[in-house]
Order: C-alpha cells, then sequence, then structure tokens
C-alpha cells in the first residue's frame, strides 16, 4: 500500500502550524494511524520519504530523532528530501511510505 500526504494536518483538517519538531509529531501521529487502517503495524512499512522544506542540519536535527523514535528499532528504507515548499505554505515537513500489508 501506499501512504502519502501524511503532514501536521489535525483531524477536523486544520493545518497545525507549530515548528518542525511538532510538525513532524503530528505527522507521525497521523502516520500511525494510517498502518492502523490498513491493519499494518511498524515492522510493515518497507520505505519512507521524508521531505522536509528548506533542509539543513538544523532541521535534519528536529526531525531524524522523531522518527527514530517513532520507528522504534525497526529498519524501512528511508530517502530524506530538501524542497522549497510543499502544498500548504504552513506545512513544513510530510511523509511518503511504501507499507507491505500483512496476510
Amino acid at each position: 500500500a501506499f501512504v502519502s500526504g501524511q503532514a501536521a494536518i489535525r483531524p477536523d483538517g486544520t493545518v497545525f502550524s507549530g515548528g518542525l519538531a511538532e510538525q513532524t509529531a503530528l505527522a507521525l501521529e497521523n502516520v500511525r494511524l494510517c498502518l492502523e487502517a490498513l491493519g499494518a503495524d511498524l515492522n510493515c512499512i518497507v520505505q519512507i520519504r521524508c521531505q522536509i522544506v528548506n533542509l539543513d542540519t538544523e532541521a535534519m536535527a528536529a526531525v531524524l530523532p522523531r522518527l527514530q523514535d517513532f520507528l522504534a528499532g525497526t529498519e524501512p528504507g528511508l530517502l530524506v528530501l530538501g524542497v522549497d515548499a510543499l502544498a500548504n505554505p504552513e506545512l513544513h515537513v510530510a511523509f511518503e511510505l511504501t507499507v507491505r500489508l500483512p496476510d
């Protein structure tokens, strides 16, 4: 399964306009909810693509530790991309995943 566009968007559709670390936390919570809806878990993630606006070492320091904590020791393929912008200018990070569905 492909899971895309997971960003700091609340269940009511509004954007959480906090800092990068806080947006990362909410985006990863949205990823968790998607996995749950698919009947999958962290071990089912094959690849993660992370898009970060204005990628630099400070941005990596805000995102990667939270992503590592979220993954809880699993080791899917990871691609981190620096982008100029996302679809909504208030968003600073987004995740896409390839997920192997359980049998």
